[in-house]
Order: structure tokens, then C-alpha cells, then sequence
């Protein structure tokens, strides 16, 4: 039987169509569970410490059934990296909903990406690790040019209304490389810079920026 008359019976029949998204609930919880768990070792542990095994022991699952969700142990680490980067970006989402102001979308993106529930050493461990792998790794490289190309778009985005478009652009590309930088340097020390030492340089640098482009 084919996909098309697959889904033509699931259509035709209600309790058909009800299983089916019981069992697609299921399919996405189960796999954002991964996701989280594998997000934790990879967080605690570094790239290398990331195993399947380790992930299917957390969760107290056999490998067989984890490597129904991933193929492999490279499959697994790109959704435990995009996990971690959406729980930055819906939280940020979420909150700028309430925003009237570019002023104050820049000051939830930049708080939203020194959240205390994320911004720790063990997170910021996995940031260097991350960066660390994206040297080598052409698949983590995308990634993490998909996230500086959104972090820069973001920003751009607030900076425009602020200022003139290739000041912007500098002050988009500066900031973005603090902020980076800022989790490297927490990552490493493992207590520096902390949420108000890090949300006060950014502000002061965005100032700095800024007066500087009026001038």
C-alpha cells in the first residue's frame, strides 16, 4: 500500500487519524527528551564524553530504541546543539511579544542570551566545545553559522531603527563577537564574567556604539 492510500484511510477514518497523532505526541516528546538529556551529557561531559550509550542509560531506554530517533552519534550531537540553541531563541521569541521599543528588544535579546538558567559554566563548557568541534566539523560549522547569521539578523534588525545601516552593521558584527566571547570566557574561568558584568558591558559597548555613529 502506498503513502498516498495510507493517508487517505487515516483521513476516512477519525480513530485512525486520533492514533496516529497520539502516536506523532509521543514520537516528539520522546525525542525532545533525547535531545535534553543528550543537551546535559554534552554539557557536563564536552563533545567527546557525548555517548548514545550514556544518553539511553540516562534516560533508561535500550540503544536500540535511541537509534530508532538518531543513525548515529553525529546525528545526535547536531540535535542536542539545535536544542540548545532553541531554548535560547523561544524564550527570547516569547518575550519580545511585549516590546514596544528597539531599546527594549535589544535588552531582552541581550538578556535572554545570559538567562541565568543557561548561562553557568556547565553551559558555557559546551559553548567552548562547540566552537572547539566547528573547526573540524563541516556539520557544526553550518550550525554555528546558522546562529551568528540569526544572532546578526536580530540585532540588525533593532540597530536599523537606531541608526544608520553600515553603522548598524558594525555594531551588529562587534556585539555579537562580545557576546561570544563573553561565553568563551565563562566557559574557561568558570564564574566570569556573570549575568550583570556581562549585561553591563554589552550595554556599555551598544552605548559607546551608538554615540559614537551620532557623532
Amino acid at each position: 500500500m502506498g503513502n498516498g492510500a495510507i493517508g487517505t484511510e487515516i483521513d476516512q477514518k477519525p480513530h485512525l487519524r486520533k492514533g496516529f497523532a497520539m502516536k506523532t505526541r509521543i514520537r516528539d516528546v520522546r525525542r525532545r527528551d533525547m535531545q535534553r538529556a543528550a543537551f546535559d551529557i554534552l554539557a557536563e561531559e564536552g563533545f567527546h564524553g557525548l555517548t548514545l550509550a550514556k544518553v539511553a542509560e540516562r534516560l533508561g531506554m535500550s540503544r536500540g530504541l535511541l537509534h530508532h530517533y538518531f543513525a548515529d552519534k553525529d546525528e545526535l550531537l547536531e540535535a542536542a546543539v539545535r536544542f540548545g540553541n532553541r531554548m535560547i531563541s523561544e524564550d527570547i521569541a516569547n518575550r519580545l511579544r511585549a516590546c514596544n521599543s528597539p531599546q527594549e528588544r535589544l535588552g531582552i535579546i541581550f538578556d535572554g542570551n545570559f538567562d541565568e538558567s543557561i548561562y553557568m559554566a556547565e553551559r558555557a563548557k559546551y559553548w567552548v566545545s562547540y566552537c572547539a568541534q566547528a573547526t573540524f566539523s563541516q556539520r557544526f560549522s553550518r550550525l554555528i553559522r546558522i546562529q551568528n547569521a540569526r544572532m546578526y539578523s536580530n540585532l540588525m534588525h533593532e540597530l536599523k531603527q537606531l541608526t544608520g545601516e553600515s553603522h548598524a552593521a558594525k555594531i551588529a558584527g562587534v556585539i555579537s563577537m562580545l557576546m561570544d566571547g563573553m561565553w568563551t570566557r565563562m566557559g574557561v574561568t568558570g564564574h566570569y564574567p556573570d549575568k550583570p558584568e556581562a549585561l553591563a558591558m554589552v550595554n556599555q559597548t551598544l552605548n559607546a556604539l551608538l554615540a559614537k555613529a551620532a557623532a
